[in-house]
């Protein structure tokens, strides 16, 4: 009996260090569980947290990418504003699941015109959760960081130069639709006093430098046969082949030649980065005339020139300055340089050889694109086939080259040309 007494006090000692054991593992257990549990929830936080981070390192790239095309050279605080509301703008709306109140975005941007370049740089924070801080006992949130910067050649090292076609066949719903587009153009792409200049070569015949301009680069007034006054309007005609066909600065002996008892079309505006001067020369557009196309490709030509007759141009050398031209026209050339005779005077536009004309056209297209202009081409409901092809040979590369045959592609291709001219600023 004493035996059996041991044995089970034996037994339940055993049962009792049983139940102790259990209960020690169970403590044990349900601390590694717990452990466990919240090194998990830290490792998908970890993965959350640097995907967020992520998002938000894309989104400010992108938003300084976006400010970079479409901001202005910083000159000033409000330039500087303008810039960190295009960057907040795009970063929530990239980010628009994530609350207004967990952004915070700041962004600095200055110009060095010296060198030509703008520099933006932004830093944006969002605040989060930590959800494995809620079991470890520490901090509930977390700042995500993120910085974003880059250097861009300014946008508006660019000088433009509107050649556009003025003659009778551009009268009426035409001429209001070019108006229409080239006003939106100036209007995306030049501020006030800012480095993007935009002259305007209206042409039909003849160009129009002005009846008031006395100058050393201006001949002695030509009168065609049989005109009956002597009366000078600002009509410049052609020098001498080759001169007609390049950039080259007058001498005494080589001057434009004032064409007297003609009308023209409405004077030509200078490089300028007044946006009001140049909606005003729009507007004043009327059309008139036959087409001479050489006349306007040699004074847009001029127009973008550091030398007379028009010195506001940047020099070729300086590869700080983009340099673009835009040919509008509705027609094939339908006059041409008078022959030579004993009148003293092959400048004026009166002739029909339209072979010559056409010559003259694709030889000066050449000569633009060799100084380094890019050239855009728009045929603007043209019907013959061979002025479409030389327009389309004369821009720099094909996707310069627009036909339009209706007003609203006629704005589509302005358009076009000036997003066109934007990615051209940015890449030189």
């Amino acid at each position: 009996m004493r035996l059996k007494r041991y044995a089970l006090g034996v037994g339940a000692a055993a049962r009792s260090f049983g139940r102790d054991t259990r209960s020690t593992v169970a403590i044990v257990a349900a601390l590694a569980g717990t452990l466990f549990l919240g090194f998990s929830v830290l490792a998908v936080d970890v993965g959350i947290i640097e995907f967020k981070r992520q998002n938000l390192q894309r989104a400010l790239d992108s938003a300084l990418l976006s400010a970079a095309a479409g901001a202005p050279v910083v000159s000033s605080e409000s330039d500087r504003e303008a810039v960190e509301t295009i960057v907040r703008n795009h970063v929530s709306k990239t980010l628009s699941s994530v609350s207004p109140d967990d952004l915070s975005i700041s962004v600095s941007a200055s110009s060095d015109r010296a060198s030509g370049s703008t520099r933006l740089a932004a830093q944006a924070t969002q605040r989060t959760e930590w959800f494995s801080a809620l079991m470890l006992r520490g901090e509930s949130a977390l700042d995500i960081r993120v910085t974003s910067a880059l250097t861009r050649p300014d946008v508006g090292k660019l000088e433009l130069v509107l050649v556009l076609d003025t003659t009778g066949s551009m009268s009426g719903s035409k001429l209001t639709a070019l108006k229409r587009s080239a006003t939106e153009l100036i209007d995306a792409i030049v501020t006030e006093d800012g480095p993007v200049r935009v002259a305007i070569v209206p042409f039909d015949v003849y160009v129009n430098v002005g009846s008031s301009v006395r100058a050393p680069w201006l001949e002695q007034e030509f009168r065609p046969p049989g005109s009956p006054t002597r009366t000078w309007g600002g009509c410049v005609g052609s020098r001498d082949y080759p001169l007609n066909v390049r950039d080259t600065e007058p001498t005494d002996a080589t001057r434009y030649p004032a064409i007297v008892g003609v009308s023209c079309s409405t004077t030509i505006t200078p490089l300028t980065s007044n946006p009001t001067t140049l909606r005003a020369a729009i507007d004043r557009l009327s059309a008139r005339g036959n087409t001479y196309i050489p006349a306007g490709l040699v004074w847009g030509f001029a127009a973008l020139s550091s030398h007379e007759p028009y010195t506001q141009g940047a020099p070729y050398s300086d590869r700080s300055v983009s340099k673009a031209m835009v040919l509008m026209t509705d027609g094939a050339n339908s006059a041409s340089v008078s022959a030579r005779s004993p009148w003293p005077g092959l400048p004026a536009h009166a002739g029909r050889d339209l072979a010559q004309a056409n010559s003259f056209t694709s030889e000066l297209c050449s000569n633009i694109k060799s100084a380094g202009i890019i050239l855009y081409t728009i045929a603007f409901d043209i019907a013959d086939t061979s002025t479409v092809t030389m327009l389309r040979q004369c821009a720099s590369e094909q996707s310069d080259a627009f036909s339009a045959d209706t007003s609203d592609e006629l704005t589509a291709a302005f358009r076009a040309i000036r997003e066109s001219l934007r990615q051209l600023a940015l890449v030189q």
